[in-house]
């Protein structure tokens, strides 16, 4: 089987089964390249999500430890007010 293709000239260039078959192995050689590129960037965001995920949960019990020895030194100084 013969297909043609045009070449920068405008010609029609024959294009054997052999080449096909060539660029065709070379398409799906690019295609599972790229599907593996697209499963590692997703298991990669899928971490970092998980990640996002702890370093929120993380900021938030920080915050409200923080905000619990806040309120306790509150009270603390207004106990020492009312005694000076």
């Amino acid at each position: 089987m013969l297909a043609s293709c045009e070449n920068k000239r405008g010609r029609l260039l024959p294009r054997t089964d052999s080449i096909l078959r060539n660029e065709n192995a070379a398409l799906r050689n690019r295609a599972k390249c790229l599907d593996e590129a697209l499963k590692t960037a997703y298991a990669t965001c899928q971490k970092m999500q998980i990640d996002i995920t702890e370093l929120q949960l993380s900021y938030k019990s920080i915050v409200a430890d923080y905000t619990k020895k806040i309120k306790q030194l509150q009270k603390e100084n207004a106990e020492l007010k009312k005694q000076c």
